[in-house]
């Protein structure tokens, strides 16, 4: 198996389109939680610089039916027959109370129109009775838990203040696996500390994790985060690539990425007033996933070319500088 349809990655867009047999769009909510380093006095993940990036609907004033009534407003336009997904993706939505969170869940399947759920969290704020409850609820709907790893180095999630080791991904992912939930994993490429192998070696690690899917994000300071402070003081810690340089990157991870795994995302897309690096032009994710659909065909790679049975097939490179790479070509 190389990639979904012939793809150069196994597209999770495609797939949730095959799935659904229609559109589907996801509608994001904000419960109002807040995250376990916050509420125990811990600071926020270095990265973090206190807002949840959310679409203007999406307010913890308004009762969950209201937001979503709300996006089926604000996203009716994109197609006459779609079908949704609730997102619940203000910061962590597991932390706090358990049954508000599942009363939550039953009523936005009231909704009209909404075939299922989803839900970002952490690997460290899943009990097993929520796990169990969830895996109650997935038996009557769609339902997939997006748990964020962000990296797979405990040096660096040390660094980043993010409160857990990988220990305790590697439990909560097998911990959801044998309630047969659906899972989708969170990844930033280009955290301070990590080099250009650590980095691709995620992707194998990630792979041993066996999620359904995959998000990328690369590095951005935000202005008001912990990791503004530290790019203020110590700018030498930070090596940002260029957009070029992290097409390459994406590539040396995807093809050491298990073929299976589906990629949802490759950037993170942050209000550009409150970016303070890298500075990339405002590029979109699409546009980006356009360029290295047409570069990865050209140049014949493709999601897990060095992956098989669970072991990669060589080792990670450097970017090749004697490539041709002209910049001119991107978008």
């Amino acid at each position: 198996m190389k990639t979904l349809n012939t793809q150069p990655w196994a597209e999770y867009g495609l797939w949730l389109r095959s799935f659904f047999a229609k559109r589907v769009q996801k509608i994001s909510v904000n419960t109002g939680s807040s995250c376990p380093n916050r509420q125990n006095g811990l600071g926020a993940c270095a990265w973090c610089d206190g807002t949840s990036f959310l679409p203007a609907y999406c307010s913890s004033n308004k009762d969950i039916v209201q937001q979503i009534e709300e996006g089926l407003k604000f996203f009716e336009h994109k197609s006459a027959e779609q079908d949704y997904l609730v997102y619940f993706q203000g910061y962590t939505s597991t932390w706090g109370d358990q049954q508000t969170l599942l009363v939550d869940c039953q009523q936005a399947l009231t909704v009209p129109g909404v075939r299922g759920i989803l839900i970002s969290t952490r690997p460290d704020t899943l009990s097993d009775s929520l796990l169990d409850a969830l895996a109650l609820l997935s038996q009557r709907t769609f339902l997939a838990l997006e748990i964020g790893i962000e990296s797979c180095l405990n040096k660096t999630l040390l660094s980043m203040n993010r409160g857990h080791n990988f220990a305790a991904v590697e439990q909560a992912f097998d911990r959801a696996h044998s309630r047969g939930l659906r899972l989708g994993a969170h990844l930033i490429l280009g955290l301070p500390g990590e080099s250009y192998q650590e980095q691709v070696d995620h992707a194998q690690k990630i792979s041993f994790l066996k999620p359904h899917s995959i998000k990328l994000h690369h590095l951005q300071v935000l202005a008001g985060s912990a990791l503004a402070k530290r790019f203020a003081t110590s700018p030498e810690q930070f090596q940002f690539a260029s957009l070029l340089e992290y097409r390459q990157l994406v590539i040396d991870f995807l093809e050491r990425l298990a073929p299976e795994i589906l990629v949802e995302r490759f950037l993170n897309e942050s209000p550009p007033q409150r970016i303070l690096a890298p500075h990339w032009g405002g590029v979109k994710n699409y546009a980006f996933a356009d360029d290295l659909r047409k570069y990865m065909i050209a140049n014949k790679n493709y999601q897990g070319r060095l992956w098989s049975q669970g072991k990669v097939l060589s080792q990670s490179r450097q970017i090749d500088e004697s490539r041709e790479l002209d910049e001119r070509t991107l978008f």
